[in-house]
C-alpha cells in the first residue's frame, strides 16, 4: 500500500573517543561511534559530486542526499533511530521523479545504490519500510525491515510488525462495539462528575486519600484514550484514502496514534486491576 521507503542512517567520521595513548601517533585513522542524533551525518554522499559533474538525473540520486522528512522514527535490536535519513521512495511516491513500483525499476535502483557505494563504513542502519493490508482480518501491517551495522562490525537484522485497524467501524460487529464504547463514555462522564463532587465537598479530605489520585489518573487516561480515538478516525476520514491511488499517504502518523491509544488502554487496565 503506497510507497516502499528505503533509507539509511549514518554517523559522521571521527566521532568516537580514542584513548590518549593512541592519539597523535597516526595509529588510528577514521574512528566511528555508535549512532546518536548528535553524531548523525547529514552531508551529501560523495556520489552527488559525480552526479552533478556529469549531470546525472536518475531517480536514485536523491538517495545520496540527506532528507530530514523521509520516513518516521524506527528501532532495531540495538538502538533507536530518528526520522529522516538518506532514502528514496519506490512505487507510488510523492513526486513524479520517484522510482516506479515495478520489479525491474526496483532492481535497477538496488544495483545503482550498490555500484555507487550507498552503504559504507559510516552506515549504522538501513530500513525498508512498507505497508500491507490483510483483508481477511481488516488490518494494516506497518513493516520495518531493519539491518544495523554496529561499531563492532557485523550485521544485526530485525523485523518490526505493527498491526493497526484503520477501518474501525465497518461491519455490524464493529457498530455493536461502537454502542458499547458510547456506553463506556457515558459512564466515564458519570464517574468524572462523582469525583468532581467529592472534591468540591471537602477538598482537603479528598487529597488525603491516595486512591483518589489513582481514580483521577484513571479518568484522565480514559479521556485521553477517547480523544485519541476520535482524532485518529477524523484524520483517516479526512485523508480520503484510495488504495488505487499512487499518492503517498501519511498512514504512519495515524498508526502511531492508534498504538499510543492501545498503550494507554494497557496502563488503564493495570490501574483498574490494581485499584
Amino acid at each position: 500500500m503506497g510507497s516502499v521507503v528505503v533509507r539509511q542512517k549514518r554517523v559522521q567520521s571521527y566521532t568516537c573517543i580514542v584513548p590518549t595513548e593512541f592519539q597523535g601517533r597516526q595509529l588510528i585513522g577514521n574512528c566511528l561511534s555508535a549512532y546518536t542524533e548528535a553524531a548523525e551525518a547529514t552531508e551529501d554522499l560523495p556520489y552527488i559530486a559525480v552526479a552533478n559533474t556529469l549531470n546525472i538525473s536518475k531517480p536514485w540520486v536523491p538517495a545520496f542526499v540527506h532528507n530530514p522528512d523521509i520516513g518516521y522514527p524506527f528501532s532495531g535490536a540495538n538502538n533507536m533511530y530518528s526520522g529522516g535519513g538518506y532514502g528514496i521512495y519506490i512505487g507510488g511516491g510523492v513526486s513524479n521523479d520517484d522510482v516506479a513500483g515495478d520489479i525491474n525499476s526496483a532492481q535497477e535502483v538496488v544495483e545503482a545504490l550498490h555500484d555507487n557505494r550507498w552503504i559504507d563504513i559510516n552506515t549504522r542502519a538501513t530500513a525498508i519500510t512498507l505497508t500491507v493490508f490483510n483483508p481477511n482480518i481488516n488490518y494494516f501491517i506497518f513493516v520495518d525491515l531493519v539491518t544495523e551495522f554496529p561499531p563492532s562490525g557485523g550485521l544485526v537484522p530485525s523485523v518490526t510488525l505493527r498491526p493497526v485497524r484503520l477501518y474501525q467501524y465497518y461491519t455490524s460487529d464493529d457498530f455493536l462495539r461502537l454502542s458499547f464504547e458510547v456506553i463506556c463514555v457515558l459512564f466515564l462522564g458519570y464517574y468524572a462528575g462523582v469525583e468532581i463532587m467529592q472534591a468540591k465537598d471537602d477538598i482537603k479530605e479528598y487529597i488525603k486519600d491516595l486512591w483518589n489520585f489513582a481514580d483521577v489518573i484513571n479518568i484522565l487516561l480514559f479521556v485521553a484514550q477517547v480523544v485519541f480515538r476520535i482524532v485518529t478516525q477524523v484524520l483517516f476520514l479526512q485523508m480520503n484514502y484510495d488504495p488505487a491511488n499512487s499518492d503517498e499517504y501519511d498512514l504512519a502518523s495515524i498508526s502511531s496514534l492508534i498504538i499510543r491509544t492501545e498503550e494507554i488502554t494497557a496502563v488503564n487496565a493495570f490501574l483498574m486491576w490494581f485499584r
